[in-house]
């Protein structure tokens, strides 16, 4: 870091989310040196702050960051003239804000945003998801010998910790290692009756090319094709790879609730750059974010369907 020490110093910005006695915070971070500044905050509208900080400068250049949490969208930090820095907050839903200094080293500014809108959409619903094949069914396999039987049990229990944590009840299809017989899937899936039903899967191609994530739905019903683009459109924002787009299935699970069901094709696991994404802590994080972003936004719409 080289700053001159008679003025104060933005040296970082960044973001994360922070559970608290049971309830869950997005935090925006802004670390200043020597001194930290409190901003003025202005409403733009319902979904957009502007915070103002004085007597201040950047030592790093103009950022960007694209959270993607489920509530915040991207957040603009830049320089607009001698000695005041704006920072844009742009969310998906409205909440309030609230500021605070944590006096330390370096000081930080964190800007803490209440994420219960968020349980609001997803309290008491129900979301069943399969993580596809199991057992002596492997699914398709990696280059490297990954099974997609792994990657799907993996990301649907992450994708229902996520659920839960907001009151969502969730009902995996299977929870172990073990083939589950489509005939019982379905018998179980007729005895509820979910808000929304995911049957997990990985992609696959011959070739092994990049594809990234992929969104299915059934018949020819717009409102079902409009789920499967707000799922893709979640899925796309939040992963680094190429948008696959939505396609047509006619997986017979899906064919029981059709009005409320996906299959999400996470990534290529026959492509060995994807597949190696799919071996990473990180991104099976990232992975299961963007499914949790999908759902919610699905959920939050779902006037739209009905």
């Amino acid at each position: 870091m080289n700053c001159d020490q008679r003025k104060n110093w933005i040296t970082n910005l960044w973001t994360k989310i922070e559970e608290k006695d049971g309830d869950f915070f997005s935090l925006i971070g802004v670390d200043c040196y020597p001194f930290s500044a409190t901003p003025e905050i202005e409403s733009l509208d319902s979904l957009r702050y502007l915070c103002t900080f004085s007597d201040i400068h950047l030592n790093m250049p103009p950022t960007t960051l694209a959270p993607r949490d489920g509530l915040i969208k991207e957040v603009h930090l830049k320089q607009e003239w001698e000695g005041k820095i704006s920072l844009k907050i742009i969310l998906e839903h409205q909440t309030p804000i609230k500021v605070n200094i944590n006096k330390a080293c370096p000081n930080q500014i964190i800007l803490t945003l209440d994420r219960n809108p968020l349980r609001k959409i997803i309290q008491d619903k129900l979301i069943v998801i399969d993580p596809a094949h199991g057992g002596n069914d492997s699914g398709s396999i990696s280059p490297t010998s990954l099974q997609e039987k792994e990657v799907t049990l993996d990301l649907a229990r992450r994708a229902k910790t996520l659920l839960e944590a907001y009151q969502g009840q969730v009902v995996l299809l299977r929870n172990q290692d073990k083939q589950v017989p489509l005939q019982r899937k379905i018998n179980q899936v007729k005895s509820i009756s979910p808000d929304l039903l995911i049957s997990l899967h990985t992609g696959e191609d011959p070739m092994g090319r990049i594809i990234g994530p992929r969104t299915g739905f059934t018949g020819i019903s717009s409102n079902r094709q409009q789920r499967a683009e707000l799922m893709q459109r979640a899925l796309f924002q939040k992963l680094i790879f190429p948008n696959g787009g939505v396609f047509k299935t006619t997986d017979p699970l899906m064919q029981i609730h059709p009005d409320k069901s996906l299959m999400v094709e996470i990534s290529n696991i026959t492509s060995r750059l994807e597949e190696g994404w799919m071996r990473d802590d990180g991104f099976k994080t990232i992975m299961a974010q963007g499914i949790f972003n999908g759902i919610k936004t699905i959920l939050k719409n779902q006037d739209r369907f009905s």
